[in-house]
């Protein structure tokens, strides 16, 4: 079953906000990080992951997304805040431990860390 990302990712703590969708969220997070593509992210040098939410449905993932781009930026930073408060990135490497990420809506306590594109508990 394919899975689905919304995820927003920064320079730094209440830094500049960049919300994107992908299906694989591994591939997408090197995109940023080597800065492989021109464009907003690339520019405002954004490639911590703050945020990221699991869908199983492209539809639900892509309305997700575009209503949080339309969210004030307050509202965002407290999204993240809620599930990270430190700001730590959630993303560093496949062997990385991570802390909380949010799964189809519904908060996981406890560590993680990505697997390619699955998420395993710590």
């Amino acid at each position: 079953m394919e899975k689905y990302w919304v995820y927003i990712i920064c320079n730094k703590p209440h830094g500049t906000l960049y919300v994107g969708v992908t299906n694989n969220i591994s591939r997408r997070l090197y995109e940023h990080k080597e800065k492989l593509f021109e464009g907003f992210s690339k520019k405002y040098g954004l490639n911590k992951l703050v945020y990221a939410q699991k869908f199983e449905n492209i539809n639900q993932a892509i309305e997700f997304e575009k209503r949080l781009k339309k969210w004030k930026r307050i509202w965002k930073i407290n999204l993240i805040e809620e599930n990270n408060q430190n700001w730590q990135e959630v993303y560093r490497n496949q062997k990385t431990i991570h802390h909380e990420l949010v799964s189809s809506g519904e908060e996981i306590p406890g560590r993680y860390y990505f697997d390619g594109d699955s998420v395993y508990q710590a």
